[in-house]
């Protein structure tokens, strides 16, 4: 295989690895709406269905920074790129629209 075929594996993996944590943080946010608005006999399900939706972003995050370090250190992507796709996650993470790149 050569560098150009990884480098485009690399590039995918991280796309794809991005789209799925876009659709963690949707379901987050669903979970978030649920149970704010969910009846005190419901709040421990819903609370439960939130905190395992949480856990997934975290685990998806952590998860997503040791490819882009690995690419990185592989010099699959440049340092600039390593560095705009690093900060893309952390807004998709912490959810803030306005600073999306």
């Amino acid at each position: 295989m050569t560098q150009s075929e990884q480098v485009e594996i690399i590039k995918f993996k991280i796309k794809h690895e991005i789209e799925y944590l876009e659709e963690l943080v949707e379901r987050r946010n669903n979970a978030r709406k649920e149970f704010e608005k969910c009846f005190p006999r419901e709040c421990k399900e819903k609370k439960s269905d939130f905190d395992v939706c949480y856990t997934a972003i975290s685990i998806r995050h952590s998860y997503l920074n040791g490819v882009l370090d690995t690419a990185y250190d592989l010099k699959f992507i440049s340092q600039d790129e390593y560095s705009e796709l690093r900060e893309q996650i952390l807004n998709k993470v912490l959810n803030r629209k306005d600073m999306e790149l």
